[in-house]
């Protein structure tokens, strides 16, 4: 799968794909959100949620090279 399908499903597509195919990489806590970031292929998946709400976002993004 690449970003331009990942991105075209819709959340709960994207969150299921992340759970069976990302390799995490790292969580990070802003304002009470987690981030939960993941290696997919050829591209990154965060995966924004709370404990109170459970997931609030799934979107992915390209890998950047300097």
């Amino acid at each position: 799968m690449n970003l331009y399908q990942f991105n075209f499903l819709d959340q709960n597509g994207r969150a299921n794909v992340v759970w069976e195919s990302g390799n995490f990489i790292k969580n990070i806590t802003q304002n009470g959100v987690c981030k939960a970031l993941y290696a997919m292929g050829d591209f990154f998946a965060e995966i924004h949620f709370s404990p109170e709400d459970g997931i609030r976002d799934v979107q992915g993004y390209p890998f950047i090279t300097l």
